[in-house]
């Protein structure tokens, strides 16, 4: 009896108390809440007939990702609309460089983390009176995804003003223009020169694109979203002189081109990312 008893009271003393014992994180239901938009400009003002560029910052929840403007095999692309005054020029908003995203079922998506930076080039009218009050808007749509996914959407606003036309406007967030420009693509001649990728024609609508560059340690291929073409195979190879990236990209729709236009990621001394913007139509052997 005495032994029952005791044993119960150990029983009692070990078993964990349910207010102190942790409690599983709820899971996120708003979409809205894991992406937070902002607007901001690299001059602190407007010159009539001057150039200057937007940022959209996308800040991402840590653990979350959102998808590129070709989403791939999973997901929707992030759509950006950017509104500003009547007689500005509003530039395509440009995407960062994108990272690849795999799945079971030999899924591949595009996708976004942690801060995120979208430019945009805006020309003023050239006709502009000092002082006036000036509006841009960006209304974004996103679906963030962990281990589920959720649809969300944010919007940001920036007012800025004319100056005299003799005036220079200052420079601004300088620092916070440097880290997204960093995340943008450049020309392909900027980051290789006069090297160019190698094409080989293949058989029943098939073709494939060999790209080389010497002293890279790794290559990454992001293709733009294509009507006349699908990428089915990549193959990634290390040479003595540096990496080799073969394509395998697929006709499809009836097109006689091979479009392989995107976004090449080189990993070496500079970590670059390469816009190609070509297409090619393959001549029969």
């Amino acid at each position: 009896m005495f032994l029952t008893t005791l044993l119960a009271l150990a029983g009692t003393l070990l078993a964990p108390d349910p207010a102190q014992a942790p409690r599983p994180r709820a899971k996120e239901t708003d979409g809205n809440r894991l992406v937070k938009v902002a607007l901001v400009a690299d001059h602190d003002g407007v010159r009539a007939g001057g150039t200057f560029e937007l940022g959209i910052r996308l800040e991402v929840r840590p653990g979350w990702h959102i998808y590129w403007e070709n989403a791939g095999d999973a997901g929707n692309p992030t759509r950006v609309e950017l509104t500003g005054p009547d007689g500005f020029d509003i530039g395509r908003v440009r995407f960062p460089c994108p990272a690849r995203h795999e799945e079971d079922g030999d899924i591949v998506s595009f996708v976004h983390e942690g801060s995120v930076w979208l430019l945009a080039e805006v020309r003023a009218p050239k006709e502009l009176a000092p002082g006036t009050k000036l509006d841009f808007r960006v209304e974004c749509d996103w679906l963030v995804c962990t281990d589920y996914c959720l649809p969300g959407s944010g919007r940001a606003k920036l007012e800025l003003a004319s100056v005299a036309n003799d005036a220079t406007p200052k420079a601004a967030n300088e620092k916070e223009f440097t880290a997204g420009r960093a995340q943008h693509p450049k020309a392909w001649k900027d980051v290789l020169g006069t090297r160019e990728p190698v094409f080989e024609a293949g058989l029943d609508g098939r073709s494939r694109v060999v790209i080389e560059v010497p002293e890279a340690q790794e290559l990454e291929f992001f293709p733009d979203a294509s009507a006349t073409t699908k990428l089915v195979k990549r193959v990634r190879t290390r040479t003595e002189k540096g990496a080799r990236l073969e394509l395998e990209l697929e006709q499809i729709n009836g097109s006689k081109d091979v479009d392989y236009r995107g976004v090449l990621w080189i990993r070496d001394a500079k970590g670059a990312c390469s816009v190609l913007q070509e297409r090619w139509r393959p001549e029969k052997k």
